[in-house]
């Protein structure tokens, strides 16, 4: 995958107030979207169809945002030992595990985020008319073990949607 410098953002002046005023800008969980397959785009291109269905052609912004903006959490053997009241074995030969979330705060909040602990967050999203690819199967169940692949999720996208070019 090519880098991607910026990520673009269409939205109304009264969004863009908010974001100013609260000094926050919030991304939607998928499911809360117009569109479920909804993403941000990484075109430098403005696009028409994207000033109409976000915002107006006389009201609306384009935020340009830097990629992976977050600051990364060092999680160390002994602080994860900490953490969980057990020992850990460090094998990272001294490159610790990084997290945008810090670990503590995971485990306190009871979730564990394994999108958090990754510097690649962001991906092209495919587009595609296959529906094991629009619908994937997360969780496969298998006797005494599960898989559950949650980097399938957000990745592809219906061919209708083309033409937003846009990133996950």
């Amino acid at each position: 995958m090519e880098s991607l410098e910026y990520l673009y953002h269409y939205t109304n002046i009264e969004t863009l107030a908010l974001i100013f005023e609260n000094r926050t800008i919030r991304f939607n969980s998928l499911n809360k979207m117009d569109d479920l397959q909804e993403q941000e785009t990484d075109d430098k291109t403005e696009s028409i169809p994207m000033w109409n269905m976000y915002s107006s052609l006389n009201s609306g912004v384009r935020i340009q945002l830097r990629k992976n903006t977050f600051k990364l959490h060092d999680i160390h053997a002994e602080e994860l030992s900490k953490i969980l009241h057990t020992f850990v074995i460090d094998k990272t030969e001294g490159n610790p595990l990084q997290t945008i979330i810090p670990i503590s705060e995971m485990l306190q909040k009871g979730f564990i985020s394994i999108q958090a602990m990754t510097k690649n967050l962001l991906h092209k999203v495919e587009y595609t008319q296959e529906k094991n690819k629009l619908y994937p199967q997360i969780l496969v169940n298998e006797d005494t073990k599960f898989t559950l692949s949650m980097d399938k999720l957000g990745k592809y996208k219906n061919i209708h949607w083309k033409f937003q070019i846009e990133t996950c």
